[in-house]
């Protein structure tokens, strides 16, 4: 059996399910999906996905010991237990570290050789080449579908290219991709393409809002948009958002983003990563 803790945001979470997933496809073991909700990801994942009906999920909770602590020490006593039995764990930075250094050969020697493995990653610890969308078998539930949907109705996939924006937070994003790089990018597509549009995806509706004013109707974007982490709708409306991203010939992302690389992912189209020259 694997057991696989998908950490941090969905885009991470998405790579380290997937991984998961292939390699139990490969290995022929059960997979289990211990989902946490926590403040950088406060939705259950039904409310956003579903994944085959042979994968099964643990649900557990940590919003830290000050805000509920009952929770926080259930999921800590959860997590120990599962690192007992386990025969093979892997934590978090040491995963993405061996997948990095070692790459499929480690992972694979792991997978054989010990029946209960347990993992949390927040990165990708399988070799996707070959799996043409190793993401397809995670299916938006029908609130993610249906918002996707009404977005990106009248936007014509050939001509449209994606646009991610990353920023609040993640400072390495802001410094190193800042607005006037995709800018930069976005006039050369308009000067290839005089058709062009741009699906604009970002955290920070000011920047959608700038790039609107700044290319006109060229802009597509979410007009009705939860952007909070610690919700079900704020996840589904992320989800939804890549759906609407990956609905386009190419995406021009940010750097340090999993969720720019997930957009691309999903249909498996060119990814371009805008960063400012040193």
């Amino acid at each position: 059996m694997i057991i696989v803790e998908p950490c941090a945001g969905l885009g991470n979470r998405f790579l380290g399910m997937a991984s998961a997933y292939h390699w139990a496809k490969q290995t022929g073991d059960e997979l289990t999906v211990l989902w946490k909700t926590e403040r950088v990801m406060g939705a259950e994942y039904e409310a956003v996905f579903s994944l085959p009906e042979e994968v099964r999920f643990i649900h557990a909770k940590d919003f830290g010991y000050k805000d509920k602590p009952f929770s926080y020490l259930r999921y800590q006593m959860l997590e120990k237990r599962l690192r007992r039995k386990a025969d093979f764990f892997s934590d978090v930075g040491q995963t993405n570290d061996l997948f990095v250094e070692k790459g499929n050969p480690y992972f694979e020697e792991a997978m054989r050789n010990n029946d209960l493995k347990f993992i949390r990653a927040f990165s990708q610890f399988h070799d996707f080449e070959g799996i043409e969308r190793p993401l397809e078998f995670i299916k938006p539930v029908k609130y993610v579908s249906d918002k996707a949907d009404s977005v990106i109705g009248n936007i014509d996939s050939a001509s449209n290219i994606g646009v991610h924006i990353r920023r609040t937070d993640n400072q390495v994003c802001i410094n190193n991709s800042p607005l006037e790089v995709f800018i930069d990018a976005m006039e050369k597509e308009i000067e290839k393409d005089d058709k062009v549009t741009f699906y604009i995806a970002s955290d920070d509706l000011d920047t959608i809002l700038e790039l609107k004013k700044r290319f006109g109707e060229r802009i597509y974007y979410m007009a009705e948009k939860n952007f909070e982490r610690d919700s079900d709708k704020g996840i589904a409306d992320a989800f939804a958002e890549l759906i609407c991203l990956s609905h386009s010939k190419k995406i021009i992302g940010s750097f340090y983003s999993t969720y720019s690389r997930i957009a691309a992912m999903l249909s498996g189209i060119e990814l371009e990563v805008v960063k400012k020259e040193n």
